[in-house]
């Protein structure tokens, strides 16, 4: 880094041109260092992304934020071209009062324990470019109503927010209709302030209307109609719903025909974990042609294969891994694992279809019938457009849904090419005489494929 840092600083040509900084490994590096060690890498990784006056994105390094001056994120939030920025905000302390009970301690923005409350909305004053949010809680916290709106109205360009796990006190049905115009991605996650109500009201409001792509995780909607709402928002290409509960619609009241409906969505994800009448009214939905576009359906949850039956006919969908997983999970060694799990029993119901005989060919000859041949059956619906898809956001995650976890991982491979990231040895560690001359060979690289954060959305 310290090379780097020298090289950018004496070459300004070349370091205008660098739109994205990504370190490899610093991520655990920086969890297993000494608070002296910690201060040297963020001091090198901030002088190097203020020697990059164009930097768009800087990944790697993921801290907790808790409205005190570092270093790292007042370099960052001095590059006016910023496009992307994933916030951790620190947890509210937790102590114990004089009876032995746990109170939770938190940090006001505009308190004597905040060294500068204005310093988080101070960050964004400089992004007028910045496209891709995100807001990472840790349940409870030292954010508020203003915080959250005073955010939104500093990033004219943002159309890709995400929001995920913070408590009632922090995020609730007032902040959700405060929520920006023209966003084209929103992931709300872990919201507990968050109710149907709200969600209707925001499902009906201005701001949803520009929505292209929507995911709804552990919100534990109850209403039907909330759900039936945001699926048939006019300009959603992609939806994606995760939660235990499942929702129901009205009671007394007959549908003349099903009750979802979208003429662009193309991709569903659907995992409800227990079984309703939601899951039946989604299949008879799609059976009935309400879903033009659709193309691709992921159901970890698929209640008696009734969303598999709808799509086209695959191959295999299980792996040689999954096995491995699921007899794990049978010892008690590992959690239960979703994709696994669900790839199983899909492939279960392939095999099972396999057994019935679909067609029988018959041959008659001189008024004499031959049985010829039978055709096995297969799991699915001939003619389908849809694709039944048990693969995760994340190449190699058991996990259908990318999450935070998976920024904090570096994603290798063993080559680089014309796309890729060198990193390791140098490339001027060659032996002196041997420049030019055919035969040498270059250090070892190795690619790093950062992960896309389309993903979340």
């Amino acid at each position: 880094m310290k090379s780097l840092q020298w090289t950018l600083r004496e070459r300004t040509a070349l370091a205008g041109l660098v739109r994205d900084f990504y370190v490899t490994d610093v991520q655990q590096i920086y969890s297993y260092a000494t608070p002296r060690e910690r201060q040297v890498i963020i001091d090198h990784l901030a002088s190097i992304i203020e020697a990059c006056p164009n930097l768009e994105r800087f990944s790697g390094l993921i801290l907790s934020y808790d409205h005190r001056y570092d270093k790292l994120t007042s370099a960052l939030s001095s590059r006016p071209r910023l496009r992307e920025k994933i916030w951790s905000i620190k947890a509210a302390e937790e102590l114990i009062d004089q009876n032995g009970e746990p109170i939770v301690v938190r940090r006001p923005l505009a308190g004597w324990d905040v060294e500068n409350p204005d310093a988080f909305l101070k960050a964004h004053s400089n992004w007028k470019l910045l496209q891709r949010l995100f807001l990472f809680g840790q349940n409870t916290g030292s954010m508020d109503y203003r915080a959250f709106v005073a955010t939104f109205r500093s990033l004219p360009s943002l159309q890709h927010l995400l929001i995920s796990n913070f408590d009632g006190a922090q995020f609730n049905d007032r902040t959700l209709q405060a929520l920006p115009l023209h966003l084209q991605s929103l992931r709300l996650q872990d919201l507990r302030g968050v109710t149907d109500k709200g969600l209707l009201k925001f499902a009906n409001s201005q701001a949803c209307q520009s929505l292209r792509r929507l995911i709804l995780i552990d919100l534990e909607i109850e209403s039907g109609e909330v759900l039936q709402k945001f699926i048939a928002l006019p300009q959603l290409r992609r939806f994606a719903i995760k939660q235990d509960t499942a929702p129901t619609l009205p009671r007394g009241i007959d549908f003349t025909t099903p009750p979802y409906q979208s003429r662009r969505l193309t991709f569903l994800h659907w995992d409800i974990l227990f079984p309703g009448q939601v899951h039946n009214d989604l299949a008879s939905s799609i059976s009935h042609d309400n879903f033009p576009s659709l193309r691709k359906i992921r159901a970890p949850n698929d209640h008696d294969g009734l969303l598999q039956a709808l799509c086209k006919p695959t191959g295999d969908l299980s792996r040689m891994r999954d096995e491995v997983l699921i007899s794990q999970i049978e010892t008690g060694k590992e959690r239960r694992s979703t994709l696994p799990e669900a790839r199983h029993k899909a492939q279960e119901r392939i095999e099972r279809a396999r057994k019935q005989i679909f067609i029988k060919i018959i041959v008659e000859e001189d008024g004499i019938y031959y049985p010829l041949m039978d055709i096995n059956g297969f799991m699915g619906k001939l003619g389908s457009k849809i694709e039944f898809c048990l693969e995760p956001d994340v190449a190699g995650s058991d996990e259908p849904l990318a999450g935070l976890g998976d920024l904090l991982i570096a994603k290798k491979g063993n080559e680089v090419d014309a796309d890729g990231w060198c990193a390791g040895t140098g490339w001027g560690d060659i032996k002196p005489g041997m420049e030019g001359k055919k035969g040498r060979t270059h250090p070892k690289r190795r690619k790093v494929k950062t992960l896309d954060m389309g993903m979340f959305f």
